[in-house]
């Protein structure tokens, strides 16, 4: 056997024998990681348990999604001013939202007075625009605000610009709403990963925005508005959380913005 062949033979003995060593590390410091991680996890449950913080079931899957451009619809006003049934109503425009006030309330059947229906049967009596492009939110909603979103990427709109608040009375009849509608979104940079919905609310712990003696009621993934940019606006996929007070019942939302960790604030 000559010298160049006994060489080769020894350079791919030598190549195996790393790409082993190299596999064996890394086979043997991933329990190391995983096992930090979740005991970090543990550490974090027990510190919450402790404060009397009480979480609904959290996924540790990560999503994806967009920044994206997105334009007020500048004809909602005009559109709903335009319906024939709205002649005697009140309709009034703050910041690109319309709010209509019946100028009686108005009864639906019984077949129509499901909250999911409600929209869309306000839509065919010319009563609201586009109220079937909206879905219902029932997290969101109480007896006397039903509460619609329209969609952005597969996911809710949650906040005010692309939201649909319907206003009911004692009796269950429709007295008005205020409705935000938002049209030509633009994607401004590729699919990104974010957080999960596990990180989101050990973000908020540690972070000190969950208080003692409350319950975290739902985790949701939508889209909301991160800034403004002229007549504008950039929305970015968001964590909300509905958090309550377990004594008072007393409640609010928190916003994460998915991608920095970070809270958006809502003014």
């Amino acid at each position: 056997m000559n010298f160049k062949r006994i060489q080769t033979i020894f350079i791919v003995a030598f190549v195996i024998l790393d790409l082993f060593l190299l596999a064996s590390y890394a086979w043997g410091s991933q329990p190391m990681v995983t096992n930090s991680h979740q005991s970090q996890q543990v550490a974090l449950r027990r510190q919450m348990r402790a404060d009397d913080i009480k979480l609904p079931l959290l996924s540790d899957q990560r999503q994806s999604g967009y920044y994206v451009l997105v334009t007020p619809d500048q004809n909602l006003v005009k559109q709903t001013q335009n319906l024939a049934p709205l002649k005697n109503a009140t309709i009034q425009e703050n910041e690109n939202l319309v709010t209509v006030t019946y100028d009686k309330p108005v009864v639906l059947n019984s077949k129509t007075t499901a909250p999911a229906k409600v929209a869309p049967e306000l839509t065919h009596q010319k009563r609201l625009v586009a109220g079937n492009h909206y879905l219902y939110q029932p997290d969101l909603s109480t007896s006397k605000t039903l509460v619609y979103s329209q969609e952005l990427q597969g996911r809710p709109l949650l906040d005010s610009a692309g939201e649909l608040h319907i206003f009911r009375n004692a009796s269950g009849a429709i007295t008005g709403y205020t409705q935000g509608r938002l049209s030509n979104s633009k994607l401004l940079r590729s699919r990104q990963p974010t957080i999960s919905q596990l990180e989101a609310v050990n973000w908020l712990y540690k972070n000190n925005q969950l208080a003692n003696n409350s319950k975290v009621r739902w985790v949701k993934l939508g889209y909301t508005k991160l800034q403004r940019s002229d007549d504008q606006l950039i929305y970015v996929p968001t964590w909300v959380a509905e958090v309550k007070n377990q004594t008072s019942g007393a409640g609010h939302l928190l916003r994460v913005n998915a991608f920095r960790e970070n809270l958006i604030k809502v003014p």
